[in-house]
């Protein structure tokens, strides 16, 4: 068994500061950005939080949510595997790949005679081995639906498969479970470790430790719907006056006709959506040739006694001088008459 440096509690203050400016590890969720197979980040993106530059987004009722789910799916998949499961485990690090961290879900338990289904890492005084990783997934997403294969084979989200490449790297491990509860139904995933893949996240991690240390940012994926949030970070503005140039001025034409083009479809689409609901009237469904139009009324919505109690906490919890909206790069690009 790998001889793993065990690290912070997953969810605290010292765990969330291994995913800011200064860390020197880069956890296993930062694996698909790194390799720039993401949707949701880019390789700039970890550069401008690791150097300070930015912060990453966290979804604080999400994670709520996840810590209640995933208790949940590790009890379902326990009782599946008809094994016991340990929990809330902590950052590991591989001294054989300092530059990579994982924190896993769940792992199975050691302990043969452990009795309940699922038990915290921090139960027992002498610290188990952790061996035979899992990692938990919930979704209600479509998309998500969409990009799973049959269940017991390996075909997931490209995010979710190199996340788990990383932690089996990291433990050693020679396979790993992904538990994904999806529309209310547990269905587990088995992934075998790929060198190939482990070998690009190490790799991908190390080159980005070197423009770390040397400020060198990687370009741009100009492609990725997220580029011009990463590039307002990795940039910020310095006040200074420089003038455009003709391959800029360039640039800025496109950025004028794209806008004006996205304008106008946007104004012909709403035309287009008047013009099928005026054909149809009021009747609440149309269908045939190849088309379905739908009319539903959206309930409305009311404060309940909990929703009141929950703003009223928020409220209370705020001081002055809080912080309400954080500051961020507004950009402009208009054109200059000549005179």
């Amino acid at each position: 068994m790998p001889n793993l440096t065990i690290g912070p509690q997953q969810h605290t203050p010292a765990w969330y500061a291994l995913r800011r400016a200064g860390t020197r590890t880069f956890g296993a969720s930062w694996a698909a950005p790194l390799c720039g197979q993401s949707r949701y980040a880019t390789a700039l993106d970890v550069y401008s939080w690791c150097v300070g530059l930015a912060e990453p987004e966290v979804n604080e009722a999400a994670c709520r949510r996840g810590s209640i789910y995933e208790r949940a799916v590790l009890e379902d998949y326990a009782w599946e595997r008809e094994t016991p499961v340990l929990a809330a485990l902590p950052s590991v690090v591989n001294p054989d790949y300092p530059v990579l961290s994982a924190s896993l879900d769940g792992c199975l338990s050691p302990f043969e005679d452990q009795e309940e289904a699922v038990c915290d890492y921090s139960d027992f005084i002498a610290p188990p081995v952790i061996c035979d990783p899992g990692e938990v997934k919930w979704s209600v997403s479509p998309a998500i639906a969409q990009d799973l294969g049959d269940e017991g084979t390996d075909y997931v989200p490209t995010e979710w498969l190199l996340q788990v490449q990383q932690q089996m790297l990291v433990t050693e491990q020679p396979r790993a479970d992904i538990a994904v509860c999806l529309w209310g139904r547990l269905r587990i995933y088995e992934i075998a470790a790929n060198d190939t893949l482990q070998r690009a996240i190490l790799a991908a991690a190390k080159e980005m430790l070197e423009r770390i240390d040397n400020r060198d940012p990687p370009e741009p994926q100009w492609e990725h719907p997220h580029v011009l949030r990463a590039v307002k970070a990795a940039h910020g503005h310095d006040g200074t006056v420089i003038d455009v140039s003709e391959d800029v001025a360039m640039m800025c034409d496109q950025y004028d006709y794209y806008r004006t083009m996205a304008a106008n479809h946007e104004k012909k689409a709403k035309e287009s959506q008047a013009r099928v609901l005026h054909a149809i009237q009021a009747a609440s469904k149309a269908e045939g040739n190849g088309w379905r139009v739908s009319r539903s009324m959206v309930k409305e919505s009311t404060w309940t006694e909990e929703a009141i109690e929950e703003a009223r906490r928020k409220a209370a919890a705020l001081e002055v001088g809080a912080v309400r909206r954080k500051s961020y790069p507004r950009i402009t690009i208009t054109r200059r008459e000549s005179k």
